[in-house]
């Protein structure tokens, strides 16, 4: 979404010019960076961001950027999405667990970032606008790209749009008033591996607590990361063979 308006935090001088020429060129607002959690604190009171760009290692700064992207979403309801050089178990397991709203590895691949950035803005808005509660919700969801599905907090499915079902191959009507299948738990990043028509694909699911139709539900967004595990194997294939 060009014009929107992004924060960097990074401690890398020369990364900071790269992604700002990169995000400038492709028309969005770059306003100001950090070089560490406790300065992305102060300034982005200030500046108020649509979305920040927030380097999980931040070597001269008492938090990391899981921390300090975490505290700006509780404290401002600014989303980020996390740029890392690791990829390691721990490190994702903690990206997973903090709710994010996407990541992308070092060195950036420009049409990754650019595809990072329009998923994260997009959901974050499609979030506030579940949370507004307004009455179109249901035609929201079902035109939204990303798979929907809502269940009530026994994991019974009321709603599923057409993306969602694609991804497992089976018809709405098999769905609703069904279980889902799979764990459901507010607040969550998880993934779970689905096989239609001979592909496989990973999907993660991100969920979240919301009013749905005058009652409590979970929604959850679903989105196929499987060609984003690949980068990551190869990424640890290549971290593997340097160490020999």
């Amino acid at each position: 979404m060009p014009g929107a308006r992004i924060m960097i935090v990074e401690d890398n001088p020369d990364m900071v010019n790269e992604l700002q020429t990169f995000l400038q060129d492709l028309g969005y607002q770059v306003e100001g960076s950090a070089f560490s959690g406790e300065e992305a604190l102060e300034k982005v009171q200030t500046l108020r961001p649509d979305l920040v760009i927030m380097d999980i290692q931040l070597n001269h700064s008492g938090l990391d950027g899981i921390e300090t992207a975490q505290k700006i979403y509780q404290n401002f309801n600014i989303p980020s999405i996390y740029l890392t050089a690791h990829a390691d178990d721990q490190t994702l397991s903690r990206v997973r667990e903090s709710g994010a709203f996407g990541y992308i590895l070092k060195p950036f691949k420009e049409k990754e970032l650019i595809t990072a950035l329009e998923l994260a803005l997009v959901r974050f808005r499609q979030q506030k606008t579940l949370e507004a509660g307004q009455s179109d919700l249901q035609e929201i969801v079902r035109k939204i790209v990303d798979g929907i599905i809502v269940t009530d907090l026994n994991g019974i499915v009321l709603f599923i749009n057409p993306a969602a079902a694609a991804f497992f191959g089976r018809t709405k009507e098999t769905w609703v008033g069904q279980e889902a299948g799979f764990p459901v738990s507010a607040g969550q990043t998880s993934e779970i591996t689905v096989e239609n028509s001979g592909l496989k694909k990973i999907l993660e699911i991100h969920v979240t607590k919301i009013d749905w139709q005058k009652r409590s539900a979970f929604l959850m967004s679903l989105r196929d990361i499987a060609e984003r595990k690949k980068a990551e194997e190869q990424y640890r294939r290549t971290q593997r063979m340097q160490s020999i």
